[in-house]
Formats: C-alpha cells, structure tokens, sequence
C-alpha cells in the first residue's frame, strides 16, 4: 500500500472543486477530470479500494479518456457562438446632422455629410459597420406620404 484508501466523500469534494474550477479557466480540461473524481468517487462508495494510488490512478485516468474523446466538442458547442452578430442594421429612419456626424436612434454615427449643414434632416438608409449610410440628396426631399 503506497496511500491510504481515500474517503468517497473526499474524492466527491475534489471533483466538484474541479468543477468548479472549469468555471473560472474555461479550458474544458479541469472539468473531465472533475469528472473523473466524482466518478472514482461513487465507485469508491461502492468497492473497496486498497490503496489511494489506484484511485487516483483511475480518476486521472478516466479524466484524461474523457477529455481527448470530448474537449473538442464540447469546447466547439460552448466557446463557438453560432449566432453571427453584425455591426449592420436595416430598415432607416431620420437623423440629423450634429458636428460633422449624423444623430440617429440616440447614437451619433459617421457619414458622408458632405454639403450639409448641423441641424439639417436626412433619412438615413441603413447602418453598416459603424457608418450611416445616407438616403441620396434627391430622394430625401420627399415629403411624407
């Protein structure tokens, strides 16, 4: 005997803590062998080991198993968004030009404002990657339908 038989409930406190732990490195390797712990853990509950070293032998071991045939799905399922967020927005409305930069939808964006004045109304067309794109100067003289 190398180690006293460790206690179930220890074994079952140190998965958790590693568990726990994932949370804070988000690497997904912390994890697998938390699992491995609580696993070893309900093992020991139920078989007697006789030395310490064979259940940490098999929870490392069974964490290390776990992590290369799981970490690379688990970390594309949690770490890769499948939403894809643009900077983009449809649909317009009216602005004003303050300073050089048009006002629209309570944010002030950049935009071609060339010949227009502070205080002048446009419509602007859509927002594309930080920008306010204009309605031409002729068809912002519509008038409202």
């Amino acid at each position: 005997m190398i180690i006293a038989p460790i206690e179930p409930q220890y074994l079952l406190a140190l998965g958790i803590a590693l568990i726990a732990a994932e949370i804070v490195t988000t690497s997904f390797v912390l994890f697998w062998f938390g699992i491995g712990f609580v696993l070893v853990s309900l093992f020991s509950a139920l078989y007697s080991f006789a030395d310490g070293s064979v259940q940490l032998a098999w929870a490392f071991g069974i964490g290390a198993v776990l992590m290369f045939l799981l970490r690379s799905r688990f970390v594309a399922r949690f770490m890769n968004s499948k939403e894809h967020h643009t900077d983009s927005f449809e649909g317009g409305g009216e602005g004003v030009v303050k300073e050089g930069r048009v006002f629209f939808r309570g944010t002030y964006w950049d935009a071609d404002v060339e010949g227009l004045e502070d205080g002048e109304k446009v419509f602007v067309e859509r927002l594309e990657h930080g920008h306010a794109v204009l309605e031409s100067k002729t068809k912002s003289d519509r008038s409202p339908a």
